[in-house]
Parts: structure tokens; C-alpha cells; sequence
């Protein structure tokens, strides 16, 4: 992939995420939020630094990161990029480092809708075990169609068609493969790709990381948006993390969607929202708050507010209001940074005191991590990532 096609490709994430965070479907009346919440704010640690840091150029910090410990209690971090996916190991979070031995995942890149085996981002892991599985962020970018960017499967081609599939690690998240397709398939688009248009992106997007839930299901939510219809957040849960057919979505009234491949039978529903429009979702059980938190990018209010997002649930369903928790600058418009000053994407909050496998259980103390990137009349590849550490109060 070309220079410009990372830049292009970083713009693209951004204007999918204004999609969602500025979108929503119905989700029917907010749950009124119980008392008053602060954030506070530490100061900024970087954690992994472009420049010196990066296995080659396009090593980039590109989802929101999510921690494992793993069986001889070091830690991996993902939060890679395209084509390419590289990870971060260390004893602590105070040690972390890229690993530029290998990538963890190499995107297969096909040419073809219906393979839902293109350009891959390892989205989300979750360890059991010796086992680390990994939802997977799936972009297919029509190389074929005239109405698109000809002999460019990156990226940097709008014709944009997304899916959810599933791949494992079982060598410490060193290496993640996944079934041959449509084997590894776990949520595709309910509607075929047709590229006429050329529409704007659709499918399902952005699997948040896992959490296990008191039921003893596995629930993640993810981006949906329809070829000509809503932007929302939906949400799916599984008992089964090693079989990608076993997740089921939220269909309104209880979990029975199976989101079936539209080139083999007809054209499944598309899921319901439980939330109104939310960029790159993250998801955790808060045990101070004693609530699931999701926390993201979002634009919100007359006149916009933008920046780190989060809303509360008690059950997954129903959720509080979306309110600003720390205010960001967006590439784009009317989140815009001034001269000087840097945009963020992909929050994600980690306990570093958590003492679950996979972090999903923060507490009042937790870090919020996001990537930092540098904008002078553009994005370019200069992108770190960083976190603050936060001080949540109940009032």
C-alpha cells in the first residue's frame, strides 16, 4: 500500500466514524443517567511512538488498543493496522514494545465481495485459556468495478464493503489465523455489495472487545450501517467464542439474529440498535460505577460538542445518553483542530490494576488510551498512541 493510501485510508476510518457517531437509528427512550458523573484528567504517557517505535510505515495505531494477559502473566496489546497487524508484548504496561519479529496478521487481501477475506484489522481479542480469539475487522474495497477505484483493493478505494469475522492465536497472539472462508465468517453485510454509485460504506464495522456478562454469554457490540438506511450501534453475544456462526444479534425483541451470508440464502435482517450513533465502540464493566460503560468517538449537541464519548447499562440494552467525557479534536468538520494541535481516534479505557484476563472489568482508576495523530492541513502518518490516566467520581 502506498503512502497516500494510509492517509486516505486514515480519512475513511474518520468519515465511517462521523457516519455513526453523527447517525443512530431508533433505539426507543434513553435510560435516565443515575446521579452525577466527572472525569478526571492525568497527564498524557505515550506508548508507542511512531517514529521510533513502527516495524515499517503503515505500523500504525488504527483500532482502539485492548489488553490480554497471557498464561505466563506478560501482556499483549493490539491495535493495528492494514495490511499488516503488529502487536505489543511486555511484562507490564510500563514495558511494552512493538514485536517487528513478524506480523500477527497478514490480511489476505482478495479480490472478491463474497470471500469476506480482504483487508483485515485485528479488532478485539479475549483469552481462554491457550487461546486468544480475535474478532476481525474486515474491509472489501471493489478493485473490479468501474464505478470504483480500479486495481486498488486498499483502503484508499471509496467502494467500501465491511464485515465481522473471527480468527485465534493459540502461540500467545503472536500469530492469528482463521478458517478458510467462508469458514472464519461471523457477521457480514446483509446486503450484497453492489458498487453502483458508488454507495457510501456499509456492513458491519468496528467489533468492539468482548465481555463476559453474569449469564455466562460473551457480548461485543459493533457498527451497522445499511446500504440506504440507519447508522447504529448494535449488539451480539455468544457462549461459543470458537465458532463464528454461534453469535446472534439483537433483533429488538431478544437475541435471534443470525447474521447470514446474503450469497448463500436470503438476505438477513439487518440487527437492531441498542444505542444510538457511536464511533469505534469499546465496551467494559465498570465495577465502581457498577455498570457496563461504552466509550467512544462521538459528536453531540446543538452547538456540536466533540471528543471520548460514554454511555451506561445495567443489561446491554438500554442504555444512558451519550455524554462527552473528555473533548477531542476530529479531521473533520466542525471538530477541526487549529493550527498546531493534534486529532485523536479509537478510545478505549484500561484498568492497568484490573485483575481479570482481559481487562474488562475497570474501576475507578482505569487509563484511557487513544491514538494521537498529527494534522497540518491533512492527516499523515505521524501517529502515536498515548493515555491519560482518569479519576472516575460518582456524586
Amino acid at each position: 500500500m502506498e503512502r497516500i493510501s494510509a492517509i486516505q485510508a486514515t480519512a475513511a476510518w474518520f468519515l465511517v466514524a462521523m457516519l455513526i457517531a453523527c447517525g443512530g437509528g431508533s433505539t426507543g427512550p434513553p435510560v435516565p443517567p443515575t446521579g452525577q458523573i466527572t472525569f478526571s484528567f492525568g497527564p498524557e504517557e505515550t506508548v508507542f511512538n511512531h517514529s521510533t517505535d513502527s516495524c515499517e510505515p503503515l505500523d500504525v495505531p488504527d483500532t482502539p488498543a485492548h489488553a490480554v494477559r497471557l498464561p505466563n502473566g506478560t501482556l499483549m496489546l493490539e491495535d493495528g493496522d492494514a495490511p499488516r497487524n503488529y502487536a505489543m508484548f511486555g511484562t507490564d504496561f510500563s514495558t511494552l514494545h512493538k514485536s517487528c519479529a513478524a506480523p500477527i496478521l497478514v490480511s489476505d487481501d482478495l479480490t472478491t465481495a463474497d470471500t469476506y477475506d480482504n483487508q483485515e484489522w485485528v479488532e478485539s481479542v479475549y483469552r481462554v485459556g491457550s487461546v486468544i480469539h480475535g474478532l476481525i475487522h474486515n474491509e472489501f474495497h471493489d478493485p473490479i468495478a468501474p464505478d470504483c477505484k480500479v486495481g486498488d483493493s486498499s483502503p484508499a478505494n471509496p467502494c467500501w464493503y465491511n464485515s465481522i469475522t473471527y480468527g485465534a492465536s493459540t502461540d500467545g497472539g503472536h500469530t492469528f489465523t482463521h478458517a478458510v472462508p467462508p469458514g472464519h465468517l461471523l457477521a457480514p453485510p446483509p446486503q450484497q455489495w453492489d458498487p453502483q454509485g458508488p454507495p457510501p460504506p456499509y456492513g458491519y464495522f468496528e467489533p468492539s472487545n468482548m465481555v463476559l456478562a453474569q449469564d455466562s454469554f460473551y457480548y461485543a457490540v459493533f457498527g451497522a450501517i445499511a446500504r440506504n438506511g440507519p447508522q447504529q450501534v448494535c449488539l451480539m453475544r455468544t457462549q461459543t467464542l470458537g465458532d463464528p456462526t454461534s453469535w446472534r444479534a439483537w433483533d429488538g425483541s431478544g437475541f435471534n439474529l443470525q447474521m447470514t451470508d446474503p450469497y448463500t440464502g436470503p438476505s438477513p435482517s439487518l440487527c437492531a440498535a441498542v444505542a444510538p450513533g457511536m464511533a469505534q465502540p469499546t465496551l467494559t464493566y465498570n465495577t465502581y460505577l457498577g455498570k457496563y460503560m461504552m466509550v467512544g468517538s462521538a459528536v453531540l449537541g446543538t452547538p456540536p460538542v466533540c471528543g471520548a464519548a460514554y454511555a451506561l447499562s445495567s443489561d446491554l440494552i438500554h442504555w444512558t445518553e451519550f455524554q462527552i467525557m473528555r473533548t477531542a479534536y476530529f479531521a473533520f468538520a466542525p471538530c477541526l483542530p487549529p493550527s498546531g494541535a493534534f486529532v485523536t481516534a479509537y478510545f478505549s479505557i484500561i484498568d492497568h490494576s484490573d485483575a481479570t484476563t482481559n481487562f474488562e472489568k475497570p474501576g475507578q482508576t482505569p487509563f484511557l488510551y487513544y491514538t494521537r495523530l498529527e494534522y497540518a492541513n491533512g492527516l499523515n502518518l505521524n501517529r502515536d498512541l498515548v493515555r491519560v490516566p482518569v479519576l472516575i467520581t460518582s456524586h
